[in-house]
């Protein structure tokens, strides 16, 4: 028997909101140049999250891309074949890649994103809900207790209206003892040591810089420097951010080229922002301390 653990960090509506964050994210670091009778979004989702897509032409609506299958392999233990079913085309298509369709991948091993994305997205989601639950937290900085259970319904509409932002709040003398003491005991609770909503707010920010970075997205994590910020350190992961998007940009382009000679459509792919000049155009203002001109 397993029990459901108490602890959920993944299909939660926080992790599917930082998911299609993510994703969209990641899809847009190239621009592409698509046929207009193509929908983008299909051919991008798919692109993105199955990790390749098939480029057909079909008698009903011309060349389009199509959600498919790999199957067979050759000398060199590449596929040969696409499988692909569709309820609007007839039966079940089997074309071979090369010759009958090509196929534009993203990763050099047919692999999407999404592993990518999901790990991130649960990080982050994790890490908003601690933010959440840690400022809900610190809002309330005592605990009364009291001596029967009207006492304790009139300490709640006193906290209530406390809360409300009432400059000042009345209460029976019932709630005092013989002597006009308070009859309430008071615990107060150390909120400023346990406030980490910040950090938490930090965490979150370097989470985002990170996947960023992984998918070609120049970001700096040194969000929290507050000394003098040098060139060097201001490109010392263009490097890093480059190398990973460039391979999926060398595999797509590779594969628009393959889909051009073949069916002689307009289909390209781009860098939106090249990082490696972003990076360039950022360095001569980096070398300026914060608050100079």
């Amino acid at each position: 028997m397993i029990s459901p653990g108490t602890v959920h960090s993944q299909n939660t509506v926080c992790v599917r909101y930082y998911q299609r964050y993510l994703l969209q994210r990641a899809i847009s670091v190239f621009d592409w140049q698509l046929p207009e009778s193509w929908e983008k979004n299909y051919f991008l989702y798919v692109l993105y999250c199955n990790g390749f897509v098939a480029v057909i032409n079909t008698d009903a609506f011309g060349v389009i891309p199509q959600h498919c299958g790999l199957y067979g392999y050759g000398a060199q233990y590449q596929p040969t074949h696409a499988t692909i079913t569709n309820p609007l085309l007839q039966g079940l298509l089997t074309p071979r890649i090369g010759t009958e369709c090509t196929v534009i991948r993203l990763c050099p091993d047919y692999g999407g994103i999404l592993d990518l994305v999901n790990d991130y997205a649960e990080a982050m989601a994790l890490t908003s809900e601690m933010f959440s639950i840690n400022t809900i937290n610190s809002r309330l900085s005592y605990v009364f207790g009291s001596r029967n259970k009207a006492a304790a319904e009139s300490l709640k509409k006193m906290y209530d209206q406390l809360v409300a932002g009432n400059p000042a709040v009345f209460v029976d003398k019932d709630l005092l003892l013989d002597d006009g003491s308070p009859s309430w005991q008071l615990f107060l609770q150390d909120v400023g040591k346990n406030y980490i909503a910040p950090e938490g707010l930090e965490a979150l920010r370097k989470l985002e810089c990170m996947f960023c970075n992984r998918i070609g997205i120049p970001a700096n994590l040194a969000t929290d420097k507050k000394e003098r910020t040098i060139s060097a350190e201001v490109s010392a992961n263009d490097t890093e951010t480059y190398n990973n998007a460039a391979l999926w940009l060398e595999q797509l382009q590779k594969g628009c080229k393959e889909t051009r000679e073949m069916f002689g459509i307009d289909i390209n792919v781009k860098w939106r922002v090249d990082p490696m000049k972003m990076g360039e155009e950022a360095k001569p203002d980096a070398d300026v301390t914060p608050g100079t001109v």
